[in-house]
């Protein structure tokens, strides 16, 4: 059955295919010269099906790497509420717990399962690989959410993901200009999250890109540290940082989730500081959570790129639907453009992320 259906949607696929052609493509680019910051409320290029009107009923499962952030969390909770309010789709769901042997194989249970479709919070962009192959010889849409396949590994069906390159970018170019504004330059520390997640490596490149292009004189980027997305990684990582680069002034946190250790590691030096002070270091951040709001409000943090997690996880469910309805998408890969959080707009867009 779900080989016939596949057969199906490849036909209406291909067909749809000839009309896209024709009107011109709208793939997305992470190359190139990266286009204007966006300053509106995030918006995602996604089909948006229409509630339930008795018609069919879908299963998707859910495959969840871990719910220990608040971005996580907030995704998770908006898939819930999309399948509710559609009202005709039931949700079969996993945890991980971080493990991407144990995420493969409760992909494979859901293939057993039959479901309709699949979305997956990938631990590992490469591991997934495998399960992704499964699902593609099974006929069953696979959605990545949030974080991508690592390039070349598999083929999934679609990916919501944030621009994550074009966030970073926008916000070291802003930050860069600011300082020259201000004629003040910085020794800057830089947080790496985990190298076996895209989103991390497009993040880092973001921020690199921007200071070789606009940074000379004004942000010096003297150390990178690794964090595997742990907390414990993090911390010591900063502590040894700091204790050989006194002269550190800046930071760059490739997530909210890492505040608590950069606030830790500061404190201990005598750094953590509101904007203003003598001893203050400055911080961008990414993820515009409840930390990295409040880390805004307080004054902590000079800029944060605030992707949607409601928005994808919503944008999850809709793409899912349309794969198992073999309709066509603009792009595989369907992104958040984010909203640029900084401290000279924040009380004007606080309310917007």
């Amino acid at each position: 059955m779900k080989k016939w259906r596949k057969i199906v949607a490849l036909v209406i696929a291909s067909a749809m295919a000839l009309s896209v052609v024709a009107c011109g493509s709208k793939e997305a680019e992470t190359g190139g010269d990266p286009a204007p910051a966006e300053t509106e409320a995030p918006e995602a290029d996604a089909p948006a099906p229409e509630e339930s009107a008795g018609g069919d009923n879908y299963t998707i499962g859910v495959a969840i790497d871990t719910l220990d952030t608040q971005f996580w969390m907030a995704n998770y909770q908006a898939i819930k509420d999309r399948a509710a309010e559609l009202g005709n789709v039931t949700l079969v769901e996993s945890i991980a717990s971080a493990d991407a042997n144990v995420q493969n194989t409760q992909i494979q249970d859901f293939i057993a399962q039959e479901v309709d479709a699949i979305i997956c919070m990938a631990n590992d962009g490469a591991a997934i690989a495998t399960a992704i192959d499964e699902c593609n010889e099974a006929g069953i849409p696979i959605v990545m959410n949030n974080r991508p396949v690592v390039e070349g590994t598999a083929d999934p069906d679609a990916q919501v993901l944030s621009d994550n390159y074009q966030m970073a970018y926008e916000e070291m170019k802003w930050f860069i200009e600011k300082s020259k504004e201000e004629n003040k330059s910085y020794k800057c520390l830089m947080l790496i999250g985990d190298l076996g997640d895209g989103n991390a490596v497009e993040r880092r490149d973001g921020y690199q890109k921007a200071v070789d292009e606009f940074g000379e004189g004004v942000v010096d980027i003297v150390l990178s540290v690794p964090t595997e997305w742990d907390h414990e990684v993090a911390l010591a990582g900063l502590q040894s940082g700091l204790a050989s680069n006194s002269d550190i002034d800046m930071m760059i946190l490739p997530s909210d989730f890492l505040w608590e250790p950069v606030q830790t590691a500061l404190t201990e030096v005598g750094k953590w500081a509101p904007i203003g002070e003598d001893n203050h270091v400055a911080c961008i951040s990414f993820d515009g959570d409840e930390t990295g709001k409040q880390m805004m409000a307080d004054g902590y943090c000079w800029a944060d790129a605030a992707q949607s997690a409601a928005l994808q996880g919503e944008t999850c469910v809709d793409t899912a639907i349309s794969l198992i309805k073999g309709e066509s998408l603009p792009s595989r890969d369907i992104k958040d453009s984010g909203l640029l959080v900084t401290c000279d707009n924040f009380e004007e867009v606080k309310d917007s992320f």
